[in-house]
């Protein structure tokens, strides 16, 4: 096991793991290079053909998602990396951010002297869209509502589709400060990550576009292929709530496309409150969690 520091310098190398192992919504690169918090340096963890996506500051270390690697050796990595950061770094508390259910549970299973696992500080629930067998006409009864607010949206609206290099990065911006600002749920928004994606060109995203409304920007769609699977991760949601029932009009004109592309499923990205609500209107034909929890150094004798 190699620790990389640099993310220029990690990035053929979780690249290429990605390609080999990748697996999960979150394995991307350019999520793990704009993801990091204030004070937060990147961090790979080398296991050749697996890694470990992670963080570090003064205070923690973060492990970002499961281990990019077979689902059989992923808690052995895990109990590998945490070692090296007890011992080698004396680091006191590793966050693990967005396990699976099942590593969560092997996690758990393990004894180790070196540290003990703390209650998990949260969870999130991820729906996952079966869009092969989308109705993008909404037909049938179970559709009724969804159709009626497109259909009185587009009469009542101008409503255009545009490309993301139409706009200017000051507009996208805006409208992702704006949408941040609305928000009426304690869904937990790391904002720099979008604001850093739009300067960045969008890179390393796919069918990114912008819904325009009556002429003005209104809502933000993006997301990219999961590695080693033919499942979409839908990434960006961003939305002026000024306009009512914007982000439905955005998420149909989404999942449209992506089923033309022939994608298989859809993940709608981790929620709970409010937000899963909204996800749950899509119709999802499954659900699964991942859990963030800490692993804390043990005192020394």
């Amino acid at each position: 096991m190699q620790i990389v520091t640099g993310i220029d310098r990690a990035r053929k190398i979780i690249e290429s793991a990605i390609s080999k192992n990748g697996h999960m919504a979150q394995h991307n690169f350019s999520l793990f290079k704009n993801y990091n918090c204030r004070g937060e340096q990147n961090v790979y963890f080398d296991f050749g053909e697996s890694g470990i996506l992670a963080y570090e500051n003064e205070n923690y270390w973060r492990f970002l998602t499961d281990p990019i690697a077979p689902e059989n050796a992923k808690a052995t990595l895990v109990e590998q990396a945490a070692s090296a950061v007890f011992l080698q770094e004396k680091a006191k508390k590793i966050i693990l951010e967005d396990f699976s259910e099942q590593l969560k549970k092997d996690i758990l299973k393990r004894k180790n002297e070196l540290w003990h696992p703390a209650k998990a500080a949260y969870f999130l629930f991820w729906p996952k869209l079966d869009i092969l067998n989308f109705d993008a006409s909404l037909a049938g009864g179970s559709w009724k509502r969804i159709r009626n607010i497109r259909n009185k949206f587009y009469k009542e609206n101008k409503v255009e589709i545009k490309k993301a290099v139409d706009f200017c990065a000051s507009d996208l911006n805006d409208l992702i400060l704006g949408w941040k600002k609305k928000r009426n749920d304690n869904d937990r928004v790391h904002l720099a990550q979008y604001t850093r994606f739009v300067e960045s060109g969008f890179e390393g995203l796919q069918n990114v576009r912008v819904t325009t409304v009556n002429g003005l920007p209104a809502a933000l769609v993006g997301g990219w292929p999961i590695p080693n699977s033919s499942d979409y991760y839908s990434f960006f949601g961003i939305c002026d709530y000024d306009f009512k029932n914007i982000s439905v009009i955005s998420y149909l004109d989404e999942l449209a496309v992506l089923k033309e592309a022939g994608f298989k499923h859809v993940e709608l990205g981790g929620s709970y409150g409010g937000l899963l609500d909204f996800k749950n209107k899509f119709q999802p034909s499954s659900i699964y969690r991942t859990y963030t929890f800490s692993l804390i150094k043990n005192n020394e004798n």
